[in-house]
């Protein structure tokens, strides 16, 4: 895949105006690598660059209402607000940095984005899923516990009522725009139930 020209490491940048990227430019954090023992598995949502602390992951989306996006990624996930204006939204998180552009129109998944570990029998009857772009975010066991039960109450749109287990605790649900979001712990074990009390 080409460059966008531009070096991107280490700082915050907007996509330029005039070099927009694709719908399908897109740096997703795919299913989280579940690493023993637990004080490992921070690396999964910790910055990636441990001296200067700095985003090195960058990826671009787009949103049809910046309202329901903030309140969506900062207020019920959690995510670290870094700019808010009227066409653009920016979040941080460990080392990735998360940015929305607004559009008038985007199309809309008719269901579930397809997850890598559901192929492997993790979760029984997985629903039919299709092959669009989808979000995992790999939290601390309290931040998750606190997203999770903010998007309940929020009655935000959820593949399961309950957090689950695959491998990892799994707290599926769907954004403003209809995108798949996978919170995850990857840290708290298969039989420590807080990770799935509200």
């Amino acid at each position: 895949m080409g460059g966008v020209g531009t070096s991107i490491i280490g700082r915050p940048r907007r996509l330029p105006r005039d070099r927009r990227a694709s719908a399908l430019y897109t740096l997703n954090c795919e299913e989280p690598i579940w690493v023993a023992p637990a004080d490992k598995a921070q690396a999964c949502y910790t910055a990636c660059d441990s001296v200067t602390g700095m985003a090195t992951w960058f990826a671009y989306e787009y949103c049809t209402d910046i309202t329901a996006t903030r309140k969506f990624y900062g207020e019920l996930v959690g995510l670290t607000l870094i700019w808010d204006e009227p066409d653009d939204i920016a979040f941080r998180h460990g080392c990735v940095q998360l940015s929305f552009h607004r559009v008038d129109t985007l199309g809309r998944p008719q269901g579930w984005a397809f997850q890598p570990g559901w192929s492997h029998g993790q979760l029984p009857e997985a629903p039919t899923t299709e092959q669009v772009r989808s979000i995992s975010i790999a939290l601390p066991p309290a931040a998750f516990q606190s997203a999770a039960a903010k998007l309940q109450t929020a009655g935000v749109q959820a593949l399961r009522a309950e957090p689950f287990w695959v491998g990892y605790w799994s707290f599926v649900v769907l954004d403003p725009d209809g995108q798949t979001v996978e919170l995850t712990d990857p840290e708290s074990p298969a039989t420590d139930h807080r990770a799935a009390t509200t």
